[in-house]
């Protein structure tokens, strides 16, 4: 299936599920595009292991031999990191968060509000610090009805010098402070 179309990932989901049909969220973990097994003791994993392996062959599905890690004691899947603490949010997020600088056009905006949307529940109050941010993109009154490269042209020239506010730098530092890694 070639990657970067619209719904690819949500299609190869579902052909793996049903290719592995029940194994799924017994064995292992799929994420729209990606799949991930722990166990704790050593020889039950190799069974289970074993177990997925074999029906991949013979269902005649493959693993991309440079995506697959075995014997991880830790691991990022799904947006966050894995391992024996329990589940953390991924640094390397969190450090594009901390690390941003503000946006200058919408396109840039609209960025930094899906990466932090990503981590909502682990900041107290989200939906109520970013409203003002995520109206300066509805008030913009660009419809995302046209097609995708003309909707991110769009938003790109349209630049935020003149409507960005004290109070819009205030709640995007605040996000920036608000983030897990500033929490931990």
């Amino acid at each position: 299936m070639p990657f970067g179309l619209t719904g690819a990932p949500t299609s190869f989901n579902d052909m793996t599920a049903r290719k592995l049909g029940d194994l799924k969220d017994t064995l292992f973990q799929l994420f729209d595009d990606d799949g991930g097994m722990a166990g704790d003791e050593f020889n039950q994993h190799i069974t289970d292991l074993c177990k997925l392996l074999d029906r991949i062959h013979k269902r005649k599905l493959s693993l991309s031999p440079s995506k697959t890690e075995l014997f991880m004691t830790e691991a990022v899947f799904a947006g966050a990191t894995v391992g024996p603490d329990g589940i953390k949010p991924d640094l390397t997020k969190l450090t594009a968060i901390v690390d941003w600088e503000q946006p200058a056009d919408l396109s840039t905006l609209e960025s930094f509000l899906g990466l932090t949307g990503h981590f909502h529940d682990l900041i107290h109050g989200y939906s109520r610090i970013a409203a003002p941010l995520t109206d300066l993109k509805r008030d913009s009154n660009i419809p995302n009805t046209m097609g995708k490269a003309t909707y991110q042209r769009e938003m790109r020239s349209h630049k935020l010098l003149g409507i960005w506010t004290t109070e819009n730098t205030q709640l995007f530092l605040k996000l920036k402070l608000h983030s897990p890694m500033n929490l931990s």
